[in-house]
């Protein structure tokens, strides 16, 4: 057996990015129960979860119709962190449209 003696790979920029998105937003996760490993997990889930994408240009939303998870826990995480971005009136970059962030069970 031959073991790899080479350092380990630098994380590359996408991946330093992701982990600080991941930091950010577990933030949003309060609560004494809160578990930063479980949180960050559910956040990794949540960045590669299928969505669609419905455009409402004649009302100015661009509405983001994650699909659910399937555990109820999860989907009451989340369900708390779209309110909480929701609640921030997030503008697209460039636009006046406003992204609206919702759970599809």
């Amino acid at each position: 057996m031959i073991l790899n003696t080479a350092a380990p790979a630098e994380p590359n920029s996408s991946d330093r990015l992701a982990y600080s998105a991941e930091t950010a937003m577990t933030g949003l996760f309060t609560g004494s129960t809160a578990d930063t490993t479980a949180t960050r997990r559910l956040l990794q889930d949540l960045f590669v979860t299928e969505a669609d994408i419905l455009p409402g240009i004649e009302n100015k939303i661009l509405r983001i119709k994650i699909h659910g998870a399937s555990r109820p826990a999860a989907n009451r995480s989340l369900q708390s962190l779209f309110e909480q971005l929701n609640e921030t009136e997030i503008i697209y970059p460039g636009t006046d449209i406003r992204l609206i962030y919702e759970l599809g069970v």
